[in-house]
């Protein structure tokens, strides 16, 4: 408690004829003392008995910065700029800490006076924790980090051309090629080499000595045969590759496995041995027959 004493000087007054002096105590005019902020005064001696947080004769001062309490003794412990109440010595923090002391920074996903109010952002965006601003990563852009790249683009706000090929997508962040089924390489330029399929060409084949597919492994058998591992011949009426066409053949021909060409029976001819050959010098007067057409028995 800090005390001020104030030096007041007294006028007796004597009485000449009787030799009679005033003493202090009978004075009848009050000696007025002025306080601030509800200073007490000592009635006897004039002096302000300062409350905590106030200093001076008159109690006219509030505690500097850094101080507070009874006579301005006590020391503030408030870190990171934070403001110190004079009088309780309560840390009032700064936007961005919380704290007794305010020691501490808002923890993720907080912002604002004493890390009360929560952060919008988005796809794991740092949020600065005085205003709450979001501070898009790589791959990211929008006043919340809400978008993601477009197809084609990556890095910081999205400024960079992805390189990728085959139809590959792009990872937004660092631009990586994420290769579709069937490719490898840093730019997905490269098919599955020896035998091998699937995401990043990481399975194997099973089809003998045939190659497969390298999106799915499915065998690549040659025309002419079909199976899982090309173990079968194209049954009788089916050609081609995987035996998918239906042959075009009549009047008992066979088509070839391979091309589906028809190989027409006795007494049969055409493209498709659909014409009925009974007398070789009618072949002239078709005339569904090319005149170049040249007739020739099977023997």
């Amino acid at each position: 408690m800090v005390r001020f004493q104030y030096e007041v000087s007294f006028a007796l007054k004597v009485d000449g004829d009787l030799g009679v002096k005033t003493s202090a105590a009978a004075l009848t005019e009050p000696i007025v003392i002025r306080s601030l902020e509800n200073a007490s005064v000592t009635p006897v001696q004039g002096c302000c008995d300062c409350p905590p947080g106030r200093y001076g004769t008159r109690c006219q001062f509030v505690c500097p910065e850094g101080r507070w309490g009874p006579g301005c003794k006590d020391k503030c412990r408030c870190a990171n700029g934070a403001h110190c109440d004079p009088v309780t010595g309560e840390c009032k923090c700064n936007l961005g800490y919380t704290g007794t002391t305010c020691e501490q920074s808002c923890p993720s996903g907080k912002y604002g006076l004493n890390c009360t109010l929560d952060c919008e952002c988005h796809g794991n965006a740092r949020c600065d924790p005085v205003q709450g601003c979001c501070d898009c990563p790589p791959g990211r852009y929008g006043t919340r980090c809400q978008f993601v790249c477009p197809p084609g683009f990556y890095g910081w706000y999205c400024s960079q051309s992805c390189s990728c090929q085959n139809g590959a997508s792009c990872e937004p962040g660092d631009g990586r090629c994420l290769c579709p089924p069937g490719f490898e390489g840093d730019h997905c330029e490269s098919s599955c080499k020896n035998s091998t399929y699937g995401p990043h060409c990481h399975l194997t084949c099973d089809c003998g000595d045939y190659p497969c597919d390298p999106r799915d492994g499915t065998c690549l058998c040659p025309v002419g045969f079909s199976g899982p591992k090309c173990q079968q011949v194209c049954r009788q009426g089916r050609y081609g590759e995987n035996c998918q066409h239906k042959c075009q053949c009549y009047n008992g021909a066979t088509c070839d496995r391979k091309t589906g060409r028809c190989s027409c029976a006795p007494g049969y001819l055409g493209p498709t041995c659909q014409h009925e050959m009974r007398d070789p010098n009618s072949v002239a007067k078709r005339g569904d027959l090319p005149e170049n057409w040249e007739w020739r028995a099977r023997r």
